[in-house]
């Protein structure tokens, strides 16, 4: 969506508002990376024009933090992978259904992974 938006103000509303909109949504989505990609792509242009900023700004200085001088921005990409995993994490630690599924799984994924490899006697 389009608004008026203070050079000043792009930020802030990137990072309150639009930003928490997005991850909100990201633990529920299957987007491919061709998906992430136009995804993030039509979220800093938007916000790089408000900001006043050229749109080729390399993506070293979009991505990284503010403490180094960088423009904080997200990438839709790794947001997704890790929103997924967080998912993932929280629901082994619940005893739900879910939970108990996901720890059976992983066991029998550690039971197939150690028995390929049988070290020697001394």
């Amino acid at each position: 969506m389009e608004g008026g938006i203070y050079k000043k103000a792009a930020h802030t509303a990137l990072s309150s508002t639009i930003y928490r909109s997005v991850h909100y949504r990201l633990p529920a989505t299957q987007f491919t990376p061709t998906q992430c990609i136009e995804i993030t792509f039509r979220l800093h242009r938007q916000i790089l024009s408000k900001m006043g900023i050229n749109k080729r700004l390399a993506n070293p200085y979009r991505y990284a933090p503010r403490s180094i001088n960088g423009l904080g921005f997200i990438d839709v990409r790794l947001e997704q992978y890790i929103s997924h995993l967080q998912e993932f994490v929280l629901h082994m630690g619940r005893d739900t259904l879910d939970g108990l599924a996901l720890r059976a799984e992983l066991e029998l994924c550690q039971l197939h992974v150690g028995s390929e490899f049988v070290e020697p006697s001394i």
